[in-house]
């Protein structure tokens, strides 16, 4: 670019003859802004090493996939910026071109509105950034792994192990439910028992499963609620509603699997009996036999004795 420079100041002091002269001071003109462009697009991939080493650095994967889009988007402003400036060494009158390239750019925009809207969503993507590369994603009908975020679209590998590709600008416009963002994995679940357990059974049941989660290394220690929570068709449930800290559905699972098991095994130990669905019927009257419904003799006055009875010596425990 420098001899270019000097080779267009002094092609006039040769006194060439005019044509060839005027050719060559137009060549030199031409060729400034040439070795200009090679020089800015070489330095394109520089900063994009440079990017690429911060987003190394950086724990959002997202990074990763900004960095070759804004490579390629600054190669081609480039690019065509040296394209005109080349034109305009050698002298073209390139008025007219920008007019038809902006007509042409508006009906190119008109033509493909869906394309700007995809662009401009990727951007929001990457500015917002709702999710990165490897979160598990909810939207809608979209339920998967996002694997790649394009210009138009976003890759997400389902649990089909199939791919979708989402127009970016719908994903950018839907409510996004992202899983990899959790900090703590719920696990709620109700353990049925039989309706013949006695109640100091069940409490000596539900504080050992306060023990289960207080002794497992990955259960969130500050919040949980284990308590007897319904009267059901054919069972008594107790509620259990823990979370996890860990970092992926995996180990998700395998904390599941350890703290059913020791349930499992605390209730074989204590003697609980986990309920299946079952119904009893009842004959009422049987001729010959006396009937099953109860009778109630005790008077009103009777029965507020022993409920009086039953509450002083729940307190003398």
């Amino acid at each position: 670019m420098f001899v270019a420079v000097v080779a267009k100041n002094l092609i006039p002091t040769l006194q060439l003859p005019p044509l060839i002269a005027t050719n060559l001071i137009l060549l030199a003109h031409a060729l400034v802004p040439l070795f200009a462009t090679i020089f800015f697009y070489k330095l394109v991939d520089i900063v994009g090493l440079y990017f690429v080493k911060m987003a190394e650095r950086s724990k959002n994967t997202l990074d990763d996939q900004l960095v070759p889009l804004i490579r390629k988007v600054l190669k081609v402003f480039v690019v065509i910026v040296g394209f005109v400036a080349i034109l305009r060494g050698l002298k073209f009158d390139i008025w007219p071109l920008l007019t038809g390239l902006s007509i042409g750019g508006l009906a190119f925009a008109l033509a493909a509105q869906d394309t700007l809207k995809n662009f401009f969503g990727s951007l929001m993507i990457f500015i917002d950034r709702p999710f990165q590369i490897g979160d598990w994603v909810t939207s809608g009908e979209i339920d998967g792994t996002v694997e790649e975020v394009g210009f138009r679209s976003t890759r997400i590998r389902t649990f089909r192990d199939s791919v979708m590709y989402v127009p970016n600008n719908i994903i950018s416009n839907s409510t996004v439910d992202n899983h990899g963002l959790r900090k703590y994995r719920r696990f709620y679940t109700k353990l049925s028992i039989t309706y013949d357990s006695p109640a100091r059974l069940i409490e000596i049941y539900v504080k050992g499963l306060e023990e289960i989660v207080k002794r497992h290394p990955e259960t969130r220690k500050d919040y949980y609620n284990i308590f007897l929570n319904d009267y059901a068709a054919s069972s008594l449930d107790i509620m259990l509603y823990i979370f996890f800290e860990v970092p992926d559905w995996t180990a998700e699972l395998r904390c599941r699997q350890e703290i059913m098991l020791e349930v499992n095994k605390l209730a074989e130990h204590l003697g609980v009996r986990f309920a299946f669905p079952t119904q009893t019927l009842m004959i009422e009257q049987v001729p010959g036999q006396n009937s099953l419904t109860p009778v109630y003799k005790k008077s009103k006055e009777e029965m507020n004795k022993e409920l009086t009875s039953y509450f002083n010596n729940q307190n003398e425990k």
